[in-house]
């Protein structure tokens, strides 16, 4: 999955939570045409547009790294819990 697709996915689940393009805009504080044209590839948006279209769709940035320690945590919290 190329980059471009991952953003064009968080998006649309944005949209899906949200109901409408039209409540991503307005939420957003953009222009849907601007949302429009980006999903599509053909425009840009303000970084602070970006981010809140991330939170509504529930995505949270971490770096690879700190995935791997999370993972790395919950599979010995998980082994704990088995022990018990």
């Amino acid at each position: 999955m190329s980059e471009k697709s991952i953003v064009r996915s968080i998006f649309q689940e944005a949209i899906r939570k949200k109901g409408t393009q039209t409540v991503v805009a307005e939420e957003a504080r953009s222009d849907g045409a601007a949302i429009s044209k980006f999903i599509s590839g053909e425009g840009s948006l303000k970084m602070d547009v970006i981010e809140r279209v991330f939170s509504m769709a529930g995505v949270h940035v971490c770096t690879e790294q700190d995935h791997i320690d999370d993972e790395a945590m919950i599979r010995g919290l998980a082994r704990r819990a088995l022990k018990l």
